[in-house]
């Protein structure tokens, strides 16, 4: 971890936690200080500038902002963040809505389509235990993430004798040139799709399968779950980003009796709250599971993750 990573996660936890309790003013403020004090995740930052500027009242800043997003960078929006309850107030303006068009142009044009959905970080063999792993939207699918993360599995992955370890991608671009979840029920639609496929490719047998999600990656296979979308039992989610709950409350008993869960959270985490209230959804509904809160774990970083994997398969025995 860099001094500029290690940077940005003090701030950005700190304008996290201002957001969460009201202070939109002095979320900004910490906001505007990492835009002048770190070069990574300026995309970010500038998406949650907007939306706090909205949440103020300060439109045509927010618009400015959005403008130079979307029009001058030719990036785009996700869908989820024009659902914040801080764009309300513009949401169906006709020059907020103009700026919507332009960002879903942009995203058309940026699918991969060249890129393959899936790495094996350690080779299939007959008969071994296999851990299918999503990526999430900033922090594990970007390069430099990838670089730093991989090595930390591998090295997990050599204490551990017959068990294969594959990464899987979505087949969308992100605004920072990475694979990237937008709709989180396509993308449960896509894994599905894509797991079968290399489960039929390569004869593995769907009990000794472990598929798990970082963040948004968890979102995706709640999403595939909830849908009754996925064929594997066993799911494990990481820090998973479950802006849905709420609205899916009426409809965990798709969930009894056909998964089983691995929470991992950890209690610096901005999700730890989805996690902890997902847990007792589960526990409610009598749905198979167990929590491990790491401590001292935020959100941004996996690298010095203690034995992930080893979590997993120790549960899922």
């Amino acid at each position: 971890m860099t001094k500029e990573e290690k940077r940005f996660e003090e701030l950005y936890q700190e304008s996290i936690k201002l957001y969460r309790g009201g202070r939109l003013d002095e979320s900004l403020g910490i906001l505007e200080q990492i835009d002048d004090e770190v070069s990574i995740n300026k995309e970010l930052i500038i998406l949650d500038r907007a939306q706090l500027l909205s949440g103020l009242r300060r439109y045509e800043e927010a618009y400015k902002l959005l403008e130079e997003f979307i029009l001058e960078k030719g990036l785009w929006i996700d869908d989820y963040i024009i659902e914040f309850k801080e764009f309300k107030a513009i949401r169906d303006n006709k020059r907020f809505l103009r700026l919507i068009e332009e960002s879903k142009k942009n995203q058309q044009s940026n699918y991969h389509g060249k890129h393959e959905q899936f790495y094996f970080i350690t080779p299939y063999k007959e008969g071994n235990k296999v851990i299918f792993m999503l990526h999430g939207n900033w922090f594990f699918a970007r390069g430099e993430r990838i670089h730093t993360v991989v090595p930390e599995f591998k090295k997990e992955m050599e204490n551990l004798d017959g068990v294969t370890l594959c990464l899987l991608y979505s087949s969308k671009v992100g605004i920072h040139g990475y694979p990237y979840w937008y709709n989180y029920l396509n993308g449960a639609q896509e894994i599905s799709i894509l797991v079968d496929k290399l489960i039929q490719r390569n004869g593995m047998n769907r009990k000794d399968i472990i598929i798990a999600g970082f963040s948004a990656g968890g979102g995706v296979l709640f999403e595939a779950a909830i849908n009754r979308k996925l064929s594997i039992k066993n799911i494990g989610l990481t820090m998973p980003h479950l802006p849905m709950l709420d609205d899916y409350t009426s409809r965990m008993d798709n969930l009894t009796d056909k998964y089983n869960f691995f929470i991992h959270t950890g209690d610096k985490d901005h999700l730890h709250e989805q996690a902890l209230a997902f847990e007792k959804l589960l526990s409610r509904h009598y749905i198979e599971h167990k929590i491990y809160i790491e401590e001292g774990r935020g959100h941004t970083v996996l690298k010095g993750i203690n034995k992930l994997f080893t979590h997993f398969l120790n549960y899922f025995k």
